[in-house]
C-alpha cells in the first residue's frame, strides 16, 4: 500500500501526518502471529489517515484500496478528522491545557500516537472477550461526555484527557458546540455503530492463526494462517 501523500498539506501538518504514517518497528520478542496482527492493523491505520487527509485537505484524494474496505474505515476516518478539528479549536482557545503543546498539530500528533499505542496494547494482550463489552464501554464514554464529565484520566490517556477537558469547558459556546463538539460526538457515535454492525468482527490470534469471531453461534473464520517453518 502506498505511503500517505502529504504534498499540499500545510506545514506543520504535513510533518504530523508523515510521522503518523510511519511504520512501527518490528519487535522480535512478539509472537509472529501477534506481529502479523499488528501489521494488518497498521494497514487499517494508514487507510484511516487517508480519510483524514481527504476530508481536511484533499477532497479528490483516492483511497488506494477497494471501495468496500475503504468504506468500512470511513467512520473511523470521520472520528479522527473531527478529533483533528477539536485540537485546532482547543488550541486556539488558549485554554491552560493547550499550553502543553507547541501548536494544534503537535497536540494531534500526541493524541493519535497515544491512540495507536493503546490499540496495539490491546492486540498484544490478545484477550478475546467479544464486541459487546467493548461497545458498551464506548457508549458509556458518550454518555459521560453528554453529562459534561471527562471519561478519561491523565494516567491512561493524557492527551485525550486534556482534549476533553478543553472541549467540555467550551461546549456551552454556541459556535464551538455547533461547529466542533456536536460533530465530534456524532462521529464518535457513528464509529461505535460501525463497530457494532455485522460487518465488523472481533479478531485475535489463536495459535498460528489470526481469526475473526463471526457472531454468536456462527463460529470463527481464519483470516490469516502463518506458514509453518520446516526444520531440517
Amino acid at each position: 500500500m502506498p505511503r500517505l501523500p502529504t504534498d499540499g498539506i500545510p506545514h506543520p501538518w504535513d510533518l504530523t501526518m508523515h510521522w503518523l504514517d510511519e511504520p512501527l518497528p518490528i519487535s522480535p520478542l512478539l509472537q509472529p502471529a501477534i506481529q502479523q496482527h499488528m501489521d494488518l492493523a497498521a494497514g487499517d491505520w494508514r487507510i484511516t489517515l487517508y480519510w483524514v487527509v481527504k476530508k481536511k485537505w484533499n477532497h479528490k484524494l483516492k483511497i488506494p484500496v477497494n471501495r468496500k474496505y475503504a468504506m468500512l474505515l470511513k467512520p473511523r476516518g470521520e472520528l479522527f478528522f473531527r478529533a483533528l478539528e477539536l485540537c485546532i479549536a482547543g488550541y486556539n482557545s488558549s485554554h491552560p491545557d493547550s499550553k502543553d503543546y507547541h501548536n494544534a498539530s503537535d497536540w494531534y500528533l500526541q493524541l493519535m500516537q497515544e491512540t495507536r499505542n493503546l490499540d496495539n496494547q490491546e492486540i498484544q494482550a490478545n484477550e478475546a472477550s467479544g464486541k459487546k463489552p467493548f461497545v458498551q464501554d464506548l457508549y458509556q464514554i458518550i454518555k459521560t461526555l453528554k453529562n459534561q464529565k471527562n471519561p478519561a484520566t491523565p494516567s491512561t490517556s493524557l492527551h485525550f484527557y486534556r482534549l476533553m477537558e478543553v472541549a467540555l469547558s467550551l461546549e456551552k459556546q454556541d459556535q464551538f458546540n455547533n461547529d466542533y463538539w456536536k460533530p465530534f460526538l456524532s462521529a464518535l457515535s457513528g464509529w461505535i455503530q460501525a463497530i457494532d454492525s455485522p460487518d465488523c468482527h472481533e479478531c485475535y490470534v489463536d495459535g498460528d492463526r489470526i481469526v475473526c469471531q463471526m457472531g454468536r453461534g456462527k463460529g470463527k473464520m481464519t483470516l490469516l494462517r502463518l506458514p509453518s517453518k520446516n526444520i531440517f
